[in-house]
């Protein structure tokens, strides 16, 4: 289950990678990011045998409680178990809508399942009265919509939410759908693939989560969205609701190509506007995302081993006038957690590491522990900060590669430590700390750039340095899917 995370020195170390899962073919893209290199999940195979399982296990039992070793039990033994298409005559072929049989066959206390077959949405199905209400697809079971379509497919509201092993598909050309869901407590969504580049107006997001309930959770497990958005096409990967309350764990997760943030979880920490959920971010990837990939601003949210990429391709852009902004992980609003056994490789001159932003008065705040940052493009910085703000720590935090000019670390308004750190830029003109109305100490490190080691651009700023060298050897950043 979600839990509140150990921050500022006493959260738990380190960790091994995820689990593996099974790759699946690279398919062929309109628009947007080419082909990935590390395809995240061949879902088609896995759901044939989990379906066969544990939905088996399910009907055989009278019970619609399917959940992982950290899944939330959504759904209580007394609840009902219907098939759409032998209960209420759902066409699985893909030609006749399906709205109406499944609007009939939700309810509290139900699990609907969609046997193996593609199902046509033509219009939102709204569901508000959840009470352990979970939809479930057998086999390989595909949720799509016509040709032009460009909005929300199911938005479902309650308690005891369940979403689990659907592909959305959306792949014809000028075609986007998506899926909501509040819930109170005990949601889980998991094992669902989006398919197709986000290239129509409309529904922005692949999907919008929150748990609504200050006490209640929640997870996200192996739900990808690997095809993107078309350039010029405002398109997210997940948004966070701002009356996201309680925890929302993402696990072993995928967003690629994004033109408006990957992961947009900031939101619930607006003063006045949000409700401060924690969102905890795990084994998950992103590569080539606009604006943001992991973007976070609520107490005691946290990513960990998780890898952000932006490669020799760049970002989606968002606006012709503009190359991209790719920032790695963005701290935001309320932001106080931490982020630990990261990976980002920057490769592209719009990318960028990890951001600061105060917002709404609130004094952002995100150490880092155990983290790794290459960048191989000039003039990007690793680490940036943005208005005033609680004091940074990193610790264990390397930063390689071949980058130039500027600096590595831009400080802004803020106090930081940086201990056992290894920072090593090899590229022309490469300054290591800028200093604006900021103080840092750097502790037993090894400092080693073509620049200057600190540049002060005020009086007010200053830096002590214990134990510092130029000749360490710093550990380089890892590129691949966390899960490999």
């Amino acid at each position: 289950m979600p839990g509140e995370p150990e921050r500022n020195g006493a959260r738990e170390r380190g960790g091994e990678r995820g689990d593996s899962i099974e790759t699946a073919e690279e398919r062929t893209k309109r628009g947007g990011q080419e082909p990935r290199t590390t395809p995240p999940v061949g879902r088609r195979a896995f759901l044939g045998a989990l379906s066969a399982t544990s939905l088996g296990a399910v009907a055989a039992a009278g019970s619609n409680t399917v959940r992982g070793d950290d899944g939330p039990d959504v759904n209580d033994e007394s609840a009902r178990v219907v098939n759409v298409v032998e209960d209420y005559g759902a066409d699985p072929t893909g030609s006749e809508p399906v709205n109406d049989a499944f609007e009939e066959a939700l309810g509290p206390n139900t699990t609907v399942v969609f046997p193996d077959g593609t199902y046509l949405f033509d219009r939102l199905t709204r569901f508000f009265e959840a009470d352990n209400t979970a939809v479930v697809g057998e086999g390989d079971a595909t949720i799509t919509v016509p040709d032009g379509y460009a909005d929300y497919v199911i938005s479902i509201r309650g308690t005891g939410v369940r979403f689990e092993n659907f592909t959305v598909d959306y792949a014809a050309p000028n075609t986007t759908a998506a899926v909501a869901f509040q819930s109170d407590d005990d949601f889980l969504m998991r094992d669902v693939l989006f398919e197709g580049v986000r290239d129509a107006d409309g529904a922005t997001s692949c999907f919008l989560v929150a748990v609504t309930d200050e006490d209640g959770e929640g997870l996200v497990e192996n739900v990808h969205c690997p095809d993107g958005a078309a350039e010029f096409v405002p398109g997210n990967g997940c948004f966070v609701y701002n009356a996201h309350a309680g925890t929302l764990r993402f696990d072993r997760c995928s967003m690629e190509g994004m033109s408006a943030n990957a992961l947009y979880a900031s939101g619930a920490g607006q003063i006045d506007r949000g409700e401060m959920g924690a969102v905890e971010v795990e084994n998950s990837y992103f590569r080539n995302n606009n604006v943001s990939s992991i973007r976070l601003g609520t107490p005691d949210s946290y990513a960990k081993n998780c890898t952000v990429v932006v490669d020799e391709e760049g970002p989606t852009r968002l606006y012709e006038d503009s190359p991209g902004n790719a920032r790695a992980i963005w701290c935001y609003y309320n932001m106080d957690g931490f982020v630990e056994d990261c990976d980002v490789v920057i490769d592209h001159p719009a990318g960028s590491g990890i951001h600061y932003k105060s917002g709404y008065g609130a004094p952002s705040r995100c150490d880092v522990y155990d983290s790794r940052i290459e960048i191989n493009a000039d003039g990007v910085n690793a680490v940036r900060t943005k208005g005033e703000g609680e004091p940074l720590e990193y610790e264990n935090v390397s930063v390689t590669g071949e980058g130039g000019e500027r600096e590595v670390v831009r400080l802004q308004h803020r106090e930081a430590t940086f201990e056992d750190c290894c920072i090593s830029q090899t590229g022309e003109n490469r300054d290591g700390f800028f200093l604006l109305d900021s103080t840092v100490e750097l502790e037993d490190s090894t400092l080693n750039v073509t620049g200057e080691d600190f540049v002060l651009a005020d009086s007010e700023s200053d830096y002590s340095t214990d134990d510092v060298d130029s000749t360490g050897c710093c550990t380089p950043a890892r590129a691949e899917t966390p899960w490999e």
